[in-house]
């Protein structure tokens, strides 16, 4: 039976002073795992980091998504009648935690009935962040889904001649095109998600770290248990 550490009307929060009080709330989230890995987290505070390396080689459909981080950007600029096209990947160097908010028959079909109730995010995130090396920045939101990830900006596209090589104008600067890329880049590709996943409803905790990461990492953080009820 699971004991209540906080009451079933509790919200997490961050609240900023601006000219008053701004609060913004977060749902409770629920990892679902299996049996063997709910009581590692109850006895020792163990948790199992994914990545989106992982994500792709699933083999639950799921939980696999091959595209995970991946973006398709058109900068659109109808003045100049150009535009700029990229294909960029985030996240190559995060660690992931995937979450829902929802409850019910169709998630428990999907991920099996043991989970990990998370009440606290914030807080846990947080304290996540402490156990992994190198870890940069740290991020949570809803996963925002759509028909394709395809993003569409308007604004005012570089020429060819923008692009060239200073020092070598016969040819195109990797350097400058990155640049263009990089501005055009934002967390939205963090979350961004096919539609077909819709029903999920999840949530994402982002640990980005200084490195390439290409496997999980599991943590042990007794502490982490003071968010959750258990």
């Amino acid at each position: 039976m699971t004991t209540q550490q906080f009451p079933a009307s509790h919200l997490a929060f961050i609240r900023t002073d601006i000219c008053r009080p701004l609060t913004v709330f977060l749902p409770t989230l629920y990892r679902h795992i299996g049996a063997k890995f709910v009581e590692a987290f109850r006895k020792e505070g163990s948790i199992r980091l994914s990545c989106f390396t992982t994500f792709a080689q699933h083999k639950d459909e799921a939980r696999k998504d091959r595209q995970e981080g991946h973006g398709f950007h058109v900068l659109n600029d109808p003045t100049n009648n150009r535009s700029f096209t990229t294909y960029t990947m985030t996240g190559m160097n995060a660690y992931i935690l995937s979450v829902t908010s929802r409850t019910g028959p169709e998630i428990v079909a999907a991920f099996g009935p043991d989970r990990v109730e998370i009440v606290e995010p914030i807080g846990f995130c947080a304290d996540v962040a402490n156990e992994i090396p190198g870890c940069q920045a740290v991020m949570i939101s809803q996963c925002i889904y759509a028909d394709d990830k395809i993003f569409h900006t308007a604004g005012s596209a570089p020429t060819l001649d923008d692009l060239k090589s200073d020092t070598e104008p016969d040819k195109t600067s990797l350097d400058k095109i990155m640049a263009q890329s990089n501005a055009l880049a934002g967390p939205k590709q963090y979350f961004l998600k096919d539609r077909m996943y819709e029903a999920q409803s999840e949530y994402r905790f982002v640990w980005e770290t200084n490195r390439p990461i290409k496997e999980p990492l599991i943590i042990e953080a007794p502490n982490l248990k003071k968010y959750c009820n258990l």
